[in-house]
This record gives C-alpha cells, sequence and structure tokens, in this order.
C-alpha cells in the first residue's frame, strides 16, 4: 500500500486490550464439561476445548483477517484500555526520503534498515523529524534529548482504535469507543502518513492519554447488519 514517503506491504495485526485466550462459547469446568464452574471467559493453560488465540497475527489482505474481540466500555477512554488493532507491517521508504548520517540525500538502504530521529519531550516521543537514514545520524541530527531509533527490517507498528462514529457525538466518547457484543467492525486503512513506531509498545506512547490525542490512523467505520462497523484508516 502506497503511503506518504514510501510503501507499507505484509500487513498483519492483532487484537489488543483483549484477553489473549477466549472460549467462543460457555464451557464449564470437569469431565465432558459437566462441572458447576463456568470458565468463560477464563482460560488456563491446561484447559481442553475450543478458544480463540487472541495473540495470534491475522492477516490484513484485501479479503480481510478476523480476529475477535471481547465487549469493552470505559468511563474514560484511555489510549491503554481502549480496544484497539496492532497493525504490523514493512514500510519501504521513497529515494528521495532517504538520508545519509548527516542529513544529506542518501545511499540505497541496505536490508531495509533505517533510523528515525524520535522527538522527546520528558522521556516521551511526540513526533519524528522527516526522512529516513540509511545509518546511524550523527549527534548533530538528533539533537538534545531525542533519539535515534532503528527500524531493523523496516518493520514499524500503528494503532487503530476501534470505534463506531454512529454511536455516540465528539461529547459521548464513552458510547464511541465501547466494543459492543455481536458487533462486526469492518476496518479498511484508506491512507499511511508515514512510518508508524519501531516496535509494539511504541503504539501506545502514554497509556494515560485520552485516546483521540495519540491516535496516528484516520479511520472510517461503519455498522452494518450482525453488526458491522467499517473503518477505514490513514496510518
Amino acid at each position: 500500500m502506497v503511503g506518504s514517503g514510501g510503501t507499507l506491504d505484509n500487513l498483519k495485526f492483532k487484537t489488543k486490550n483483549n484477553p489473549d485466550k477466549m472460549y467462543l462459547m460457555p464451557v464449564y469446568e470437569g469431565a465432558n464439561y459437566t462441572g458447576k464452574q463456568l470458565l468463560t471467559p477464563y482460560y488456563g493453560a491446561t484447559t481442553q476445548g475450543t478458544y480463540i488465540d487472541g495473540s495470534a497475527q491475522v492477516s490484513f489482505s484485501t479479503e480481510g483477517g478476523i480476529s475477535y474481540l471481547t465487549e469493552n466500555s470505559n468511563a474514560t477512554i484511555l489510549a491503554g484500555k481502549a480496544s484497539y488493532l496492532e497493525v504490523e507491517g514493512i514500510w519501504t521508504p521513497n529515494v528521495d526520503q532517504i538520508l545519509d548520517k548527516d542529513g544529506n540525500p542518501g545511499a540505497a538502504l541496505t536490508n531495509n534498515d533505517f533510523w528515525r530521529v524520535a522527538l522527546k519531550s520528558g522521556g516521551v516521543i511526540t513526533g519524528y523529524k522527516p526522512g529516513c537514514y540509511n545509518e546511524l545520524p550523527s549527534t548533530g541530527q538528533i539533537g538534545s534529548g531525542n533519539e535515534a531509533i532503528k527500524y531493523t527490517g523496516g518493520k514499524c507498528y500503528y494503532a487503530i482504535y476501534l470505534q463506531d462514529k454512529n454511536a455516540g457525538s465528539d461529547k459521548e466518547l464513552p458510547l464511541r469507543y465501547t466494543v459492543k457484543r455481536n458487533t462486526l467492525f469492518d476496518v479498511v486503512i484508506s491512507s499511511i502518513s508515514g512510518p508508524g513506531a519501531n516496535d509494539p509498545g511504541g503504539v501506545v506512547p502514554d497509556p494515560t492519554k485520552p485516546v483521540e490525542t495519540v491516535v496516528s490512523m484516520e479511520v472510517n467505520i461503519t455498522i452494518a447488519p450482525w453488526t458491522i462497523a467499517n473503518l477505514s484508516a490513514g496510518i
């Protein structure tokens, strides 16, 4: 997929702020599931039965990958609490985006490795300098308090927070970001602003911040019978 300044390929995703393993149907303990203790939604490593492995990555293809989410509702919609998709891809910058260590036009990348200069305030990344360096940037390029971050093989990560814009206004974010049962979120990435974070933890730089201040993707969501939520995202 062509984005601003490069191309993003090999897209995969997994659900986050969601249990790793979930039963699909009510499951009871004991032989033949005849015990009194309802295990759903709990899951133990030695438990038998059919379950969803939410920690597994799913291909983000044109046909669409499918995963599963539990219901999730929060009074205050924080980045560390709301349900989102962690999207992984391989970013290949355009030739005119490649810089050498001193910020001059650079030669082709080796093994698609590149560096970016992360602008930081209070130890938290607030943005990035333009361009992708083909080697570790010089001290002058990094600047005081900032950090050079390596993207090994061009691998990068993004967050798409799941929402239904028809469910609530801008002042009713708990309704908008609530994940309800029997809802299908149809997610489409419509645009990419550039490389994402270089590791999964970087997609949520501050989990205490409201979702609306940390989202790095634009998304379009619609709801249809069973219920479908279509989402078009710019990353």
